[in-house]
């Protein structure tokens, strides 16, 4: 096939099918991981990273996937951001996370659902 005529290809492709690649096309690229782990001290930061474990753990929920792998992904994923004394209950109407901190700073908690 003529190079010029694949790009053009390519493109009309893509200008029709939009930027996004595929989930297919994006199966062998790395984990994108946080360059250092968030500051326990920062509330804020603790607070977001809770949030996004606890908005996959309903994602799984809600596709089915068993609580102990819900507690399991939960887990994980507090754990790429550094947070790694994390308590999560999974019932079946609520994902409860909670982080131990350290000395002199409060549990914090969350609750989904």
């Amino acid at each position: 096939m003529n190079p010029a005529f694949r790009d053009r290809l390519a493109r009309a492709v893509q200008s029709v099918t939009g930027r996004n690649a595929a989930t297919v096309d994006t199966a062998g690229m790395p984990v994108l991981t946080p360059l250092q782990p968030v500051d326990l001290r920062d509330n804020e930061t603790v607070g977001e990273v809770l949030e996004v474990a606890m908005k996959v753990g309903e994602v799984l929920l809600d596709s089915g996937t068993g609580a102990v792998d819900t507690e399991a992904q939960v887990r994980y994923v507090a754990a790429t951001y550094g947070i790694d004394d994390v308590t999560v209950s999974v019932t079946y109407n609520a994902i409860n996370v909670s982080v131990q901190r350290g000395r002199g700073l409060p549990r914090r908690r969350t609750c989904a659902r």
